[in-house]
């Protein structure tokens, strides 16, 4: 009787340990959003603190997206791109695959100089005043940002 009871709890803790593992896998590595000067911004309202903010204009308004082809976030980031681009035609981004490329590599590294983001990771975009980072972060704020810089050329 004892043995078979060992064994349920067995069977338990290794159901509950490849759930847990499970949950982790899916969910998103990072999302963090950024101020050109640094300045960390919570994920609840990002887009409206960005557009807000007195150095985001529409004059120096670029869109730069890095990642990596061997990534599977940065594939989920580059197709919610592709569609918004696919919908916006006239909005231009720019696409930059740093995985064994050392021209994009040496810009990726200058654009995280020139958004004080020593750290940040693929995928990101580099929008306006901002830095998106992460699949979930682009999804996220991605389209109000553009829509906003796409209303301000008009």
């Amino acid at each position: 009787m004892m043995n078979r009871e060992v064994m349920k709890s067995k069977y338990l803790v290794a159901g509950i340990t490849s759930l847990i593992l499970l949950v982790l896998l899916l969910s998103p590595v990072n999302a963090a959003v950024y101020l050109k000067d640094g300045t960390e911004i919570s994920q609840d309202n990002a887009s409206e603190v960005i557009l807000k903010d007195p150095n985001t204009t529409a004059e120096n308004f670029t869109i730069t997206f890095f990642y990596d082809t061997h990534c599977g976030a940065c594939e989920k980031a580059q197709e919610f791109l592709d569609q918004y681009r696919t919908d916006n035609p006239d909005v231009d981004i720019e696409y930059h695959d740093i995985f064994n490329n050392t021209e994009n590599r040496a810009l990726f590294e200058e654009f995280k100089t020139s958004y004080n983001q020593e750290y940040t990771s693929v995928p990101v975009v580099f929008i306006g005043n901002a830095v998106l980072e992460g699949d979930q972060a682009i999804e996220d704020n991605f389209k109000p940002i553009a829509d906003w810089f796409n209303e301000q050329k008009q």
